[in-house]
């Protein structure tokens, strides 16, 4: 079809080099003797007839493919377009049409593909755009149903359940700590106490029990037992002891309540650690159901986007 162009466009059939018709010659007449030798013998394979135009046209095409050749140049893109003729002149004008009716039917199929294109994208362009927006909105209302948080706060879950976790050992540990000192004070004597509550208020109390002690002791031996001045340090240092007795007794008091509080905050956070691994459990679930749905919509949207910038490139 491309020689055929050519020879139209540069009239060859006129050309005697080219078409032999126009010329008279011993070698055609042979031909055309074979050629009815052969119809004569081979009937039933006879070809069709052709008028006058026709064969001459056929010959002419024949005549320019054994003087056409294409290579390719070596290392490039280019084709090299070589034409055997007589004249120089000839030759060049008859690889430039070749090259100039490749170019502009290669054009023409180019273009007619992209209108091609073009008009099949724009035709389903609506469509897919409604599949993507339709899938995405089933995502959405999935991801809002089950409570499933991705992107940037998709860890929140794991971090909670991470500082749930601390937070029951160290209340864990403390409960116990309150519980080995709540034991330790209630079996201790009033003399060893002190020490087992580390209170200040008793230290102190025990610094005036032993001061006053001491004065007692000195004055013990030269006063009566029933002096006044023995009696009223002895009132003093009962006072201290009843004193030192009822902080003991506010303090192991005050321990109880403490381990009451701390098992009711370890109580709190072991619930609150069970609903978080509930929660995350339900969430992977959840996920593992979203992750199709999620891929349906990646891939509509690539689809879109696909076909839109299809459009935009073949406009």
């Amino acid at each position: 079809e491309l020689l055929l162009s050519v020879v139209d466009k540069l009239n060859m059939v006129n050309d005697p080099e080219f078409n032999h018709a126009l010329t008279h010659s011993w070698v055609g007449d042979a031909k055309g003797i074979y050629n009815e030798w052969l119809q004569k013998l081979l009937p039933n394979n006879s070809p069709p007839a052709l008028s006058g135009s026709e064969r001459q046209l056929g010959e002419t095409l024949a005549s320019l493919r054994s003087k056409v050749t294409f290579e390719p140049v070596p290392r490039a893109r280019d084709i090299q377009i070589t034409v055997t003729s007589r004249d120089n002149h000839k030759a060049a004008t008859v690889a430039n049409a070749i090259a100039d009716a490749y170019i502009t039917n290669h054009m023409g199929f180019a273009e007619q593909i992209m209108q091609q294109v073009h008009g099949y994208t724009g035709s389903h362009l609506i469509e897919l755009g409604k599949d993507a927006s339709q899938k995405a909105q089933v995502v959405a209302k999935f991801k809002n149903d089950h409570n499933i948080i991705t992107g940037r706060e998709a860890p929140l879950i794991q971090e909670q359940i991470t500082q749930v976790s601390t937070d029951l050992i160290n209340a864990r540990a403390q409960l116990a700590a309150l519980r080995g000192r709540y034991d330790t004070a209630r079996n201790s004597d009033p003399e060893t106490l002190a020490a087992v509550l580390g209170a200040q208020t008793i230290n102190r109390l025990r610094e005036q029990e032993a001061q006053i002690g001491a004065q007692r002791a000195a004055l013990a031996s030269n006063y009566v037992a029933n002096n006044p001045t023995l009696g009223r340090l002895n009132a003093q240092y009962a006072d201290v002891t009843r004193k030192i007795r009822q902080e003991a007794q506010r303090m192991v008091a005050s321990l109880k309540s403490d381990i009451q509080s701390q098992e009711a905050c370890v109580q709190s956070l072991t619930g609150r650690l069970a609903e978080l691994h509930q929660q995350i459990g339900t969430t992977n679930d959840a996920m593992a159901m979203l992750i199709p749905l999620q891929r349906g919509a990646d891939a509509a949207a690539d689809m879109y986007d696909t076909y839109a910038r299809t459009l935009r490139q073949t406009d």
